[in-house]
């Protein structure tokens, strides 16, 4: 964990340094989505090939939109209370 942390600040560091030429930030938007797609092919992958996984795929997706919708419906919630006083 300390090591994602470390990473995690270095990234932070060397982005502001190099925040104000334009090329580093195109860079960084591309390789990110890129990276975003290319974790989740990994991660569709491994849920694909997983046979336990793939047996209650069914009540794990209920279980994840109850858990999303209860979610959404307690921010709504909480929103709503702090905007009334």
């Amino acid at each position: 964990m300390l090591k994602v942390l470390v990473v995690f600040v270095a990234g932070i560091i060397l982005g502001s340094f190099f925040k104000k030429f334009n090329f580093v930030n195109k860079f960084s938007e591309i390789s990110v989505y890129i990276l975003i797609a290319i974790f989740l092919f990994v991660i569709g992958f491994s849920v694909g090939s997983d046979d336990r996984i793939m047996q209650n795929l069914n009540i794990t997706f209920l279980y994840s939109l109850i858990f999303s919708i209860s979610g959404i419906l307690g921010s709504v919630l909480l929103i709503k209370l702090i905007l009334k006083k």
